[in-house]
């Protein structure tokens, strides 16, 4: 089955989006290329992904879930940071664990998955 290899998380103010996401996961970034416009971060696991810089936010067309261990506190740590709740966590059912979401502060969509 194929595996997902990376992603990226459109942004459009670079240094406010890696504080946010530093404060909220605490991801570590390494700027890419010379424009300053494309960010890798390190997770922690083998899938890595990207902030990359655009002039105008896309609608959103993927999601891409982070796994936690604290969901609620995640959400409250995203609201905090200027961020908001997009779902609360709710159970997903059949023993799957449990899925919400919350919106960066640019209005971008990134799903949260924890296993209690």
């Amino acid at each position: 089955m194929p595996k997902l290899v990376h992603w990226e998380i459109p942004v459009v103010d670079m240094k406010r989006a890696q504080e946010f996401y530093e404060k909220l996961f605490g991801w570590k970034f390494q700027s890419w290329g010379e424009a300053g416009d494309y960010t890798l971060f390190d997770s922690g696991e083998s899938t890595g992904g990207a902030l990359m810089k655009v002039d105008k936010m896309p609608e959103p067309a993927i999601r891409v879930y982070v796994g936690v261990d604290d969901m609620p506190a995640v959400l409250d740590r995203a609201v905090a940071l200027g961020g908001k709740v997009g779902q609360p966590k709710s159970d997903i059912g059949g023993g799957m664990g449990f899925a919400g979401s919350l919106l960066d502060p640019w209005g971008c969509l990134i799903g949260l998955w924890s296993e209690k």
